[in-house]
C-alpha cells in the first residue's frame, strides 16, 4: 500500500489542514500541524476539532501501516484536551497498541513547538480487507 500517494492523491483534507508526513513505519506515525490564524478560535488558540481532525489522520496512517487489506475507518476516537494550543507547528502521533483480527486499537498525542502535551487520545480503526469504502 502506497501511503503517501494514498494522502496526497485521496484525502484533500489533509492538504487542506496542511498537515506533513514526519515519520512513518510499523504500527507509528508522525505528522506536523502548521500553525494557521484560520484554525484557531478566540484567544488565538488551536480550534479542537482542528486538533481532533490532525489526531484522526496520525491514528487512521498508523493503522495503515498494519492494515492487510485497502481501508479503515475510524469506529471511535476520544480526545482529551489538556492544554490550550498556540505555539506551533504541532506533532501529532500515533502508536498502534494493538492490533487484532477486524480493529486495530491507537494511541495518539498533540504537542506543541515546544513539546508541550496538549491532547492524548484512544482511538479503534475498523479494518476493511480487499474492499475499498467508497462514496
Amino acid at each position: 500500500m502506497d501511503i503517501i500517494r494514498i494522502l496526497e492523491e485521496e484525502e484533500p483534507f489533509f492538504k487542506l489542514l496542511g498537515l506533513r508526513l514526519l515519520e512513518l513505519r510499523r504500527g507509528y506515525s508522525k505528522l506536523e500541524l502548521p500553525y494557521r490564524e484560520e484554525f484557531t478560535r478566540r484567544g488565538k488558540v488551536i480550534q479542537g476539532g482542528i486538533i481532533f481532525s490532525a489526531m484522526d489522520f496520525a491514528g487512521a496512517i498508523a493503522t495503515m501501516t498494519v492494515n492487510d487489506g485497502e481501508d479503515q475507518v475510524t469506529q471511535e476516537l476520544k480526545v482529551s484536551f489538556l492544554e490550550p494550543m498556540f505555539k506551533g507547528p504541532f506533532i501529532v502521533e500515533g502508536n498502534v497498541i494493538r492490533r487484532g483480527g477486524s480493529t486495530v486499537v491507537v494511541k495518539t498525542t498533540f504537542t506543541d513547538s515546544e513539546g508541550k502535551l496538549g491532547a492524548i487520545g484512544l482511538g479503534t480503526w475498523i479494518l476493511h480487507k480487499n474492499k475499498r469504502v467508497t462514496k
